[in-house]
C-alpha cells in the first residue's frame, strides 16, 4: 500500500458519519477517554510537580537575586504548584472509584488543567531580572495542552484562562515585555493548538477503528453461532453454551417436523426451507426471554433450553408452538410437529446430556403416539442416571445396545492400527413405510432384531447404530458378503407381508489404512449403499474405482450445474426427424450437451441421471425448451405451421413445478403455436401417478402433443397405451441395435408394435435408424417417421442451419 492509499484510508476514517458521531457520545468512548486521561493527568501533574520541585530547590540552594516582582514571595508559586498537583497524582493513582465514573474523572481533569494554566502564568513572577521570562510557563503549558485529551470546546476555555492568567501576572511585573516575546507566545499557542488537534484526531481515529474491529469481530462470532436459514442458534453455539446450562428449574425440549421429507419431495426444497424458517420464527417469538434459547439441532429438528422456569409455563409455550404451526399450515398440507421434553435440575454437563437423551426418547414416544403431540417428564437424577454411572454409557445406543457413532469411533481408535478389513453400511429400505404400516414399536423391534443379527453374524467386528435406520460395521474380513447376506436373510421376513430389504454398501480398507479418516471410510460405504435405492434386485455394492469415478462425476455435475446454466456451457443439439411419406424433415428432437473447458463435450448420459437424483432436471428441460422455441421463431410462418420440436420432460419435473403452466409460459413468450411442441416422457415415468396423468391431460387440453419415449423398453408399455391419452410413441432404439443378431426377433417385435400403434391411432417414430437396410425395413412395416444417424447426428444450432433439412424449412413461403 502506497502513501496515497494510506492517506485516503485515513481521510475515509475521519469522515464523521452519523454512526461515527454517535460512537463519540457512547459510554464505551467515555470509558476509553477516561482511562487515557487518567494516565495523561498523572503525567501532566508529574511534569508540573517537577517544575515546582526544581523551583523550590533552586531558590533554596541559590540565593535569589532581584526578581521582576520583588514584593511577591517567589517560593509561594512553587508551593502552590506542589500543593495542587501532588494530591492530584495521589487521587488518580489511588482512588478506584474514579475509574468507575468516567464523566466525574474527566471533570476533575478539566479543573486540574485550568488550575495548572493559572499556575503556569504565575511562574513569571519568579523571573530573575535579565533572564528569560517564559521558560517555566512554556514547560507547564506543554504539559497542559499536549499530554491529555482535551474535549472539543474545552481547549478554548483553557486557552482563555491561560492567556488571562499570563496577562494578569505580567501586568504586575516591573518590566516591559518585548514585542518579539509576544510574537513567540502567539506562535507557541498556535503550536499547542496544532498538537492538541492532532492528539484528539489520533485518539478518536484509533478508538473508532478499535470499536469497528471489535464490532466486526462480534458480528463474526454471532454469525458463526447462528443458523443462516432460521436465524436461531446453531449446534456449534449449543456446544459452547453447554457449561452455562445449569440450574434447579431447567427445561429442555426437542421438536421434530413429521414427514418433512414428504414436504420436500412434494413441494420442493424451497417450500421446505420456508417451513423451517417459519417454525424457527415462531420459536424465537415464543421463547424470547433472556433465560430461554432456541437452537436448530439438525435438519428438521429444533432444541429449546429454558432456565428458571416452571414446567407448566414451559409446556404451555410448547403447546402454543404446536397450535401456531398447525394453524399456519396451508390447506391440504401434512405439516405437523412432535415434541419431547425433560424438566428438572441440571447440575453439570453429565446431567444435561441425560436431559437430552430423555427429551429425545420422549420425542420418539410422541411420534409413535401420533402427530402434534407434546410428551415429557420430570428428570430424577437417581433414577434416570442409574444406568449411566459408567462414563461410557453415553457411547451406547439405548435402543439397540450397540455403540452409537461416537462410541464406534472411540472403540476403533483404541484397538490399534493398521486396519485391514471392511466397512459395511446397512440401510433399511422403506423404513418410514414400515413405521406407518406397523407402528413405531414394530419399527423399534426391527432395529433391535437387526442389531442382534449383526452381532451374531459379524465375528471379530465392531458395530454401531449410525443413525435412525442405518448401521455401520467394521470387520477384519475383507470380503464380508456371507455375513451381510446372512443378516439380510434373517431379517427379510421378520414382519408378515412386508419384505425388509437392506441396502448394503461395502468399502474394503487398504492394508495400510489407518482410521484417522474413519468418517471418510464410512462415507464411502454409505455412498455405495445409497446407489442401491429402488434397485431391489441388487443386495450390495462395493465402493470401487468405477463408483469413485461416478461419485467424482456426480460432484462435478452438482457443483457446476448452476454455473453452466448461467454461462451457456449447456447448449441444445438438434436431431432431424424425417417423415417417411415424403422424405422431408418436419421436426427436430432437442437434446442437451454440456461443453466443459477441461472435460470436453459431456453427453446427457453423464449428467442427466445425476440431475434426476437431485431433482434439478426441471431447470435443464426448461432451458432446452426455451432454446428450441427461439430457433423455431426464426422460421417463416409457412414452415412453422408444418414443423415441430420434441423435448423431454422428467418425471421429477412434475414434483417440483407446474409443468403445463411452465411449458405454456415459455412457448407463448416466443409466439410459437402449441401444435409445434411435442412433450416426450418415458413410460417408466407414467407408472400409476394420478398427478402426472392430470398434468398430461392439461398439456393436451392446451394443444400440446404427448409422445411416449423409449416405447417397448418398460414392463408396462401396453398398460400405458391403455391408461393414458398418447398422441405418438417413439420406439426404443434398442430394437434396431439388435436388428441382425437375434434370429429375427427384433424384426417381429418392431413390426408388431408399429401395427399395434396404428390400430389404436397412435403415430410411431422409430429411433436409431443407422443403415439403409434398417430404413427399408421400417418402411415395409409401415413406420410413419424415422430418426437416427442415417439422416443426421445431433447438431448444434449453427451446424443445423447449414444442413439441407433447415434450408428446406427456411425456404418455404
Amino acid at each position: 500500500m502506497g502513501r496515497s492509499d494510506v492517506l485516503v484510508s485515513l481521510i475515509n476514517l475521519l469522515k464523521l458519519t452519523g454512526e461515527n458521531r454517535e460512537f463519540f457520545t457512547t459510554a464505551e468512548f467515555k470509558r476509553a477517554l477516561a482511562r487515557y486521561n487518567l494516565s495523561a493527568g498523572i503525567a501532566t501533574s508529574a511534569v508540573v510537580s517537577l517544575v515546582g520541585i526544581a523551583g523550590l530547590v533552586g531558590n533554596s540552594i541559590i540565593p535569589p537575586g532581584n526578581t521582576v516582582c520583588p514584593d511577591f514571595p517567589n517560593l509561594l508559586v512553587y508551593i502552590f504548584i506542589l500543593a495542587i498537583n501532588l494530591p492530584h497524582i495521589a487521587l488518580l493513582a489511588g482512588w478506584q472509584v474514579l475509574r468507575k465514573k468516567p464523566e466525574f474523572l474527566l471533570n476533575i481533569e478539566l479543573a486540574n488543567l485550568c488550575l495548572n494554566a493559572v499556575l503556569a502564568g504565575m511562574t513569571v513572577l519568579d523571573t530573575q531580572i535579565g533572564s528569560s521570562f517564559f521558560l517555566e510557563f512554556v514547560i507547564i503549558s506543554i504539559g497542559v495542552f499536549m499530554l491529555p485529551y482535551i474535549r472539543s470546546g474545552h481547549e478554548v476555555l483553557i486557552t482563555v484562562i491561560s492567556v488571562a492568567a499570563l496577562m494578569a501576572f505580567t501586568s504586575l511585573v516591573d518590566r516591559e515585555i518585548a514585542w518579539q516575546d509576544v510574537y513567540d507566545l502567539i506562535m507557541f499557542y498556535g503550536l499547542c493548538w496544532v498538537g492538541l488537534v492532532m492528539r484528539r484526531w489520533w485518539f478518536d481515529s484509533t478508538q473508532l477503528l478499535s470499536h469497528q474491529l471489535s464490532d466486526a469481530n462480534r458480528q463474526l462470532v454471532t454469525r458463526s453461532r447462528t443458523d443462516e436459514l432460521t436465524g436461531l442458534l446453531n449446534r456449534s453455539a449449543l456446544r459452547e453454551d453447554f457449561p452455562q446450562i445449569t440450574g434447579p428449574r431447567t427445561a429442555v425440549a426437542m421438536l421434530d417436523m413429521d414427514d418433512f421429507k414428504t414436504v420436500n419431495d412434494r413441494f420442493g426444497h424451497e417450500r421446505g426451507d420456508m417451513v423451517l424458517e417459519s417454525l424457527g420464527h415462531t420459536l424465537a417469538l415464543q421463547f424470547d426471554a433472556p433465560n430461554e434459547r432456541c437452537y436448530r439441532y439438525g435438519g428438521d429438528e429444533f432444541l429449546v433450553v429454558a432456565r428458571d422456569v416452571s414446567e407448566e409455563d414451559f409446556v404451555a409455550k410448547l403447546d402454543e408452538i404446536v397450535r401456531l404451526h398447525t394453524q399456519g399450515a396451508q390447506p391440504g398440507d401434512s405439516e405437523s410437529i412432535s415434541v419431547g421434553y425433560c424438566y428438572g435440575a441440571v447440575e453439570n454437563e453429565r446431567n444435561l446430556r441425560s436431559f437430552l437423551r430423555v427429551a429425545d426418547d420422549n420425542l420418539y414416544a410422541a411420534k409413535s403416539g401420533g402427530k402434534n403431540r407434546v410428551i415429557g417428564q420430570v428428570f430424577h437424577p437417581g433414577a434416570s442416571e442409574a444406568d449411566h454411572d459408567d462414563d461410557s454409557r453415553h457411547l451406547i445406543d439405548p435402543l439397540t445396545n450397540l455403540y452409537n457413532y461416537e462410541g464406534f469411533a472411540r472403540a476403533i481408535a483404541q484397538s490399534g492400527s493398521p486396519y485391514p478389513g471392511s466397512i459395511v453400511f446397512l440401510d433399511i429400505d422403506r423404513f418410514q413405510d414400515l413405521n406407518k404400516a406397523f407402528g413405531y414399536r414394530a419399527g423399534d423391534d426391527v432395529l433391535r432384531a437387526i442389531a442382534t443379527c449383526i452381532e451374531r453374524n459379524f465375528e471379530d467386528s465392531t458395530a454401531c447404530r449410525y443413525d435412525t435406520d442405518h448401521f455401520v460395521v467394521y470387520t477384519r474380513d475383507s470380503a464380508p458378503l456371507p455375513e451381510a447376506q446372512a443378516v439380510q436373510t434373517a431379517i427379510a421376513h421378520y414382519l408378515p407381508h412386508f419384505y425388509i430389504f437392506l441396502r448394503i454398501g461395502i468399502y474394503s480398507l487398504p492394508a495400510s489404512q489407518t482410521m484417522a479418516d474413519l468418517t471418510k471410510a464410512v462415507d464411502k460405504a454409505k455412498y455405495a449403499s445409497d446407489t442401491l435405492r429402488r434397485q431391489h434386485a441388487v443386495l450390495y455394492r462395493f465402493y470401487d474405482e468405477r463408483l469413485a469415478l461416478e461419485r467424482e462425476r456426480e460432484a462435478f455435475v452438482l457443483g457446476h450445474f448452476d454455473e453452466a446454466l448461467q454461462d451457456g456451457s449447456i447448449v441444445p443439439y438438434f436431431q432431424p426427424v424425417v417423415a417417411l411419406a415424403d422424405n422431408r424433415c418436419h421436426g427436430f428432437e432437442v437434446l442437451a450437451r454440456w461443453n466443459d473447458g477441461e472435460r470436453g463435450t459431456l453427453p446427457p448420459a453423464m449428467f442427466v441421471p445425476v440431475l434426476e437424483r437431485s431433482y434439478d432436471t426441471y431447470q435443464l428441460d426448461s432451458l432446452m425448451l426455451d432454446r428450441a422455441c427461439s430457433l423455431l421463431a426464426t422460421l417463416p410462418p409457412a414452415a412453422l405451421a408444418d414443423t415441430y420440436i420434441s423435448f423431454n420432460v422428467s418425471r421429477n419435473d412434475f414434483a417440483i413445478e407446474d409443468v403445463p403452466a411452465d411449458v405454456d409460459r415459455i412457448v407463448r413468450s416466443h409466439g410459437i403455436p402449441a401444435s409445434c411442441i411435442r412433450v416426450e416422457i418415458t413410460e417408466s415415468a407414467l407408472s400409476d401417478s394420478s398427478e402426472i396423468r392430470r398434468a398430461l391431460s392439461d398439456l393436451r387440453a392446451r394443444g400440446y402433443q404427448i409422445w411416449l419415449d423409449d416405447f417397448g423398453s418398460g414392463e408396462s408399455s401396453l398398460n400405458v397405451l391403455k391408461n393414458y391419452d398418447i398422441d405418438g410413441a417413439k420406439l426404443d432404439q434398442a430394437f434396431l441395435s439388435e436388428f441382425d443378431g437375434d434370429d429375427g426377433k427384433s424384426r417381429t417385435i418392431v413390426r408388431a408394435l408399429i401395427q399395434l400403434c396404428h390400430t389404436i391411432g397412435v403415430d410411431v417414430v422409430v429411433e436409431g435408424v443407422e443403415t439403409k437396410e434398417q430404413l427399408d425395413f421400417v418402411r415395409q412395416c409401415g413406420g410413419d417417421i424415422a430418426q437416427g444417424y442415417y439422416f443426421s447426428k445431433p447438431l448444434d444450432m449453427g451446424s443445423l442451419k447449414d444442413t439441407p433439412f433447415w434450408k428446406d424449412l427456411a425456404g418455404r413461403e
